[in-house]
């Protein structure tokens, strides 16, 4: 998504560039979620139900508020094809606060 939503948003306004750059934006989306859920169910085998159920509500809760920013771009006169711009700075965010989580746990882990 990283790289697919800048490549996306200045060939949103051709009909070629659109149909070969959005399936696989699709894809990664559903795989990262599916593989995500997947790995919540291995982590949780004393309640699968539950630890799923968990999962899946926080990735909804997590995609809900994402079209919220794209639309405000696209209100503030940005254009529609700025919602890519603000998806990749949103994976960027999300990316650095990732690598803080796994350095702070490492360090944790080592005391």
């Amino acid at each position: 998504m990283l790289t697919g939503r800048p490549l996306l948003a200045p060939a949103a306004g051709h009909t070629v560039a659109t149909l070969v750059l959005v399936p696989p934006q699709g894809l990664s989306a559903f795989g990262v979620g599916a593989t995500l859920i997947t790995r919540v169910l291995y982590e949780a085998t004393h309640a699968p139900s539950l630890a799923g159920a968990f999962a899946t509500s926080a990735l909804n809760a997590g995609a809900a508020p994402g079209p919220v920013p794209g639309g405000a771009v696209i209100d503030g006169g940005l254009g529609h094809r700025s919602p890519g711009w603000v998806c990749a700075l949103l994976v960027t965010f999300a990316l650095a606060a990732l690598g803080g989580v796994r350095r702070g746990g490492r360090e944790r882990q080592s005391v």
